[in-house]
């Protein structure tokens, strides 16, 4: 963002979006699968709704501070853009280094080491502990596995697990190896080979492809260009059009996504947004 409200140039410009749309498409996938990680079952949904609702808060945002900027005019007017962009990255990457722990899921597939570090994670980010810390591995390690073979694994480790005595912390000794279910992971093949795998693969990148395929990332970048074009110049307006309708979806989803179901939800509003895309292309 930095290097974008600097450029002097093209190349600068095209480096630093470039730049910033590998961080942009890397956190876009890593946030949701840790929140998703890292959550109780019952709060997932909620937890990613606030993703997504700080999301069309960042796009109301930017156009009620570009609006002004516009309207203003000058050289260099968008260059604050960029600038201030660069303040929530750096929040982010700060809050990230220093508060969140690593994932107790990740962790739990790289071995019996980081097995004990999967459970001092869990304890950290949902208080659970001791037994129920191993019933959730047990849980999580037959979801991998599609056999009952993980609640042995973790029922073994029982000896291995922290003792806790007031405030310390001690590790007894390890006497089984703890498996992992990195060693049943059978690579980027069995995404599709395995059968299981096939079903929740196919419904993942359809909807990914429809979402974004959907029109909606075209509404939100050329609102401005399509809304001059139809002799619409009224910047206050778009913010209304664009920017509060996204705003108000994302409560709406925050509200239901773990009341009324995802399927609903994403029925809703693929089918609103059909209808809505078609009338604009009319």
């Amino acid at each position: 963002s930095l290097a974008s409200a600097s450029a002097t140039n093209a190349v600068t410009m095209i480096a630093g979006r470039f730049i910033t749309g590998i961080g942009v498409g890397a956190s876009s996938q890593i946030v949701p699968l840790y929140l998703s990680e890292i959550a109780p079952p019952a709060l997932r949904g909620t937890l990613n709704g606030f993703r997504r609702l700080a999301y069309v808060f960042g796009c109301l945002a930017a156009f009620q501070i570009a609006a002004p900027l516009k309207e203003a005019g000058g050289e260099g007017w968008w260059r604050p853009l960029f600038s201030d962009a660069a303040v929530p990255a750096a929040l982010l990457a700060l809050g990230a280094f220093v508060v969140a722990r690593e994932s107790p899921v990740w962790l739990l597939t790289q071995g019996e080491e980081s097995a004990r570090e999967s459970r001092r994670a869990l304890a950290s980010l949902q208080n659970i502990r001791g037994r129920a810390a191993k019933a959730w591995q047990n849980s999580v390690m037959k979801n991998f596995r599609g056999t009952t073979g993980g609640e042995q694994a973790v029922a073994a480790s029982d000896d291995d697990d922290d003792v806790r005595d007031g405030n310390e912390t001690r590790e007894v000794p390890t006497r089984e190896r703890v498996s992992s279910p990195a060693d049943n992971l059978t690579g980027w093949n069995g995404l599709w080979n395995e059968e299981r795998n096939r079903l929740p693969l196919g419904i993942g990148l359809t909807l990914c492809a429809l979402a974004a395929f959907s029109g909606s990332n075209t509404v939100i970048f050329y609102a401005s260009t399509v809304f001059t074009k139809v002799g619409i110049d009224a910047p206050g307006l778009l913010t209304w059009a664009v920017g509060v309708p996204n705003v108000v979806g994302g409560f709406v989803a925050l509200a239901l996504s773990d009341k009324a179901g995802r399927r609903p939800l994403l029925l809703t509003s693929f089918g609103g947004m059909a209808v809505c895309v078609g009338l604009l292309s009319v």
